[in-house]
């Protein structure tokens, strides 16, 4: 920018020494102080269009500056991370049934208890004649006593249906028994009150074999 400020101070002077001429030659006096007074103004002059021009570039760098500041992007905010955790995947495997061994050895086990005490009673009996008296051991239902109602299978107890959900003695008539039969659901739900409780269901049941035999 500087060629500028030179060029511009030199048209000034050049005016200002063409204006002193004419003066001169149009035969107005001159007088001594007059010279440093036209050439003094020249660097006034210059030093004023020096610093106008210094101003605009200033006020121009400071309006690029102030706009360049308020034009520039703010860098979003990252995105938030959420905290709720996904529940965790159903299992899709199957649990077995528990096993129904450990139900079925101990109403075996109860079966045979339950005819000894039977078989003990009876024992110490006798006939209105004095002959002995002995116990008939009921039958048990399907070799174990056992009948399902979750799969269908009920047996027959007197030509009906037995009933799901319980235990029972069937009478055959013109013999001193019958036939005991609990329903392997029902049993296994007495099953977790513990063996006593299967001890009891099946000597209830025996019971009523031998108030048929009585």
């Amino acid at each position: 920018m500087r060629p500028k400020v030179i060029r511009a101070s030199i048209l000034v002077v050049a005016a200002l020494a063409l204006t002193a001429c004419g003066t001169s030659m149009a035969g107005s006096p001159t007088t001594g102080p007059a010279a440093p007074t036209t050439s003094s103004a020249a660097p006034a002059v210059t030093a004023t269009v020096t610093a106008t021009h210094t101003a605009t570039e200033t006020a121009t760098a400071t309006q690029t500056a102030t706009a360049t500041s308020t034009t520039s992007a703010t860098p979003p905010p990252p995105p938030s991370r959420s905290t709720t955790q996904a529940p965790p995947p159903r299992s899709t495997t199957q649990v077995p049934p528990p096993s129904t061994e450990p139900i079925r050895t101990t109403v075996v086990s109860a079966f045979g208890v339950a005819n000894q005490y039977w078989e003990d009673v009876f024992a110490d009996w006798e006939g209105n004649h004095g002959e002995p008296v002995y116990w008939t051991t009921p039958r048990l239902f399907h070799g174990d006593g056992f009948y399902d109602s979750s799969s269908g299978f009920f047996g027959t107890c007197g030509g009906e249906r037995r009933p799901a959900g319980n235990a029972g003695f069937c009478k055959d008539f013109g013999t001193e028994s019958g036939e005991v039969a609990w329903d392997l659901p029902y049993m296994r739900d007495v099953a977790v009150e513990g063996d006593s409780a299967l001890y009891a269901v099946v000597a209830h049941e025996v019971g009523h074999a031998a108030q048929w035999r009585f």
